[in-house]
């Protein structure tokens, strides 16, 4: 039976933190704003190939980390691979505060397991121009999906993953005022 729209519904969430810069900082922030915002969810964090050893020690510290290649695509491919929850996850950006209550207005936008959530960032209401910093979607989904392709440029690496997705049955949904700041 599918969900009603418009009504919250509880989400076990997870999030996956892209450390593209391998900046430990700006993973602590994310980190902490989860923890204070979301206790009872699980995270992890991704960071690219370049990452110094010393680094990705300082990381693992926080959370579990893995390491992926350097393109964008590789850091939300690795971490979707081993999202910390079995249910929705958020891909998030390091550096980022994630806002308490974000997933409770995420639920009320969610109608079945084949919807894919994302931010309306800057007036841009289409997934492929829009923010990745915000996206929800299942692990289940990603894993039926497939990976993003990681040798184009990040718009036409979304578009094939998002025609492969709608292929498939998936819808997205732009949501005004889930922006990660």
């Amino acid at each position: 039976m599918q969900n009603q729209l418009y009504q919250r519904k509880p989400l076990k969430t997870g999030f996956v933190v892209l450390c593209h810069n391998c900046n430990l900082g700006q993973a602590k922030t994310t980190i902490n704003s989860i923890k204070n915002n979301y206790p009872e969810s699980k995270y992890c964090c991704v960071v690219p190939e370049y990452c110094h050893n010393e680094e990705i020690e300082q990381i693992a510290k926080l959370c579990t980390t893995h390491k992926a290649y350097s393109t964008v695509t590789s850091l939300i491919n690795m971490g979707m691979e081993n999202a910390p929850c079995k249910e929705w996850n958020f891909i998030v950006i390091a550096g980022s505060w994630v806002k308490m209550g974000l997933d409770r207005k995420c639920s009320y936008f969610i109608e079945s397991p084949k919807d894919i959530l994302f931010p309306i960032v800057d007036r841009k209401m289409n997934f492929i121009d829009g923010s990745i910093n915000g996206i929800l979607m299942q692990k289940q989904a990603f894993q039926e999906i497939g990976p993003l392709a990681t040798d184009h440029p990040l718009e036409i690496c979304k578009l094939f993953w998002m025609m492969e997705a709608q292929e498939k049955g998936y819808k997205f949904k732009a949501i005004l005022g889930t922006a990660i700041c």
